[in-house]
């Protein structure tokens, strides 16, 4: 059974000052849950991803900035341009072409 989280879900006052959950900092304004934790633990929320947005804000600020990076301090960029370098220069190195 799929149940659909919105911002209007009740949520009990336990699971709200549980220090495992927290709003939403995207602009779904939905309780969230760190990824540890089970539904069954906190009802009504949804688990939480990078930068403490849902997986749905997070999709929603990716789809509005095709650059968006979802972590700043990552060291390697994943991109298009930065996989087919990379493909070239492991292309070049086995002596394909």
């Amino acid at each position: 059974m799929i149940i659909k989280v919105t911002k209007d879900t009740p949520v009990s006052d336990e699971v709200k000052n549980h220090p495992h959950t927290k709003l939403c900092a995207g602009h779904c304004e939905r309780w969230t849950r760190a990824s540890s934790a089970t539904l069954e633990q906190f009802p009504n929320t949804v688990v939480r991803s990078v930068g403490g947005k849902c997986q749905k804000c997070l999709n929603d600020d990716r789809r509005a900035n095709p650059g968006f990076i979802a972590k700043e301090d990552t060291k390697f960029r994943h991109t298009v341009t930065g996989l087919e370098s990379f493909l070239r220069d492991r292309r070049q190195r086995l002596g394909q072409s």
